[in-house]
């Protein structure tokens, strides 16, 4: 079966909706699409018909969207096209026309947009590894002291310091040299 490709340009009627469908991102929107003509009497355009459809996107494409337009944007919509009858609330038949859309952009003809290229989000495992590699080139990068120096620098440390025994009878005030019963009674 052979699908109905139509290509739409209109302005984006409602805010974007984000969903899921089937475990795939969905943004969906309606848009309306005006059919215009010259009034010679009048000397300007005027709109003639007004046609809404709905518009949805899949995957990549959803978050692309998402990310760029909003409502009162003019967009042109490339797609396959479906027709859906169905009832209203109120018990009537009624049909509804929509995009699966293959490709959104801003219509240039009323202004200017940049592209910036969407990266793909890497995953989590791909994340840690690729800080793991800047780390590791952080380390490889660094002047590391070698062991010798390392060890001349903590004897060093060790010789300033003083024993930890003249330290503990300085904080004593000397009661250490009065014996273990001084000891004793002044902790207490």
């Amino acid at each position: 079966m052979t699908a109905v490709y139509v290509t739409v340009q209109g302005v984006i009627g409602t805010d974007p909706k984000r969903a899921a469908w089937n475990g795939r991102h969905l943004l969906s929107f309606r848009m309306v699409c005006n059919e215009r003509k010259y009034d010679s009497a009048a000397g300007n355009w005027v709109d003639v018909h007004s046609s809404w459809l709905g518009v949805s996107c899949f995957g990549d494409l959803a978050h692309n969207v998402d990310a760029s337009v909003r409502k009162g944007d003019r967009v042109i919509v490339h797609g396959r096209l479906r027709v859906k009858d169905y009832l209203g609330q109120d018990g009537a038949r009624r049909t509804a026309v929509d995009v699966q859309a293959d490709s959104v952009g801003p219509d240039l003809r009323f202004g200017v947009a940049p592209l910036r290229p969407h990266r793909r989000r890497p995953d989590p495992e791909e994340q840690l590894g690729e800080q793991a590699d800047q780390l590791q080139r952080q380390l490889d990068d660094e002047q590391r002291p070698s062991v010798a120096e390392l060890v001349a620098g903590r004897v060093s440390e060790v010789d300033d310091e003083p024993d930890d025994f003249e330290t503990f009878e300085d904080d004593l005030g000397g009661a250490a040299a009065d014996g273990p019963g001084v000891l004793a009674s002044a902790s207490s």
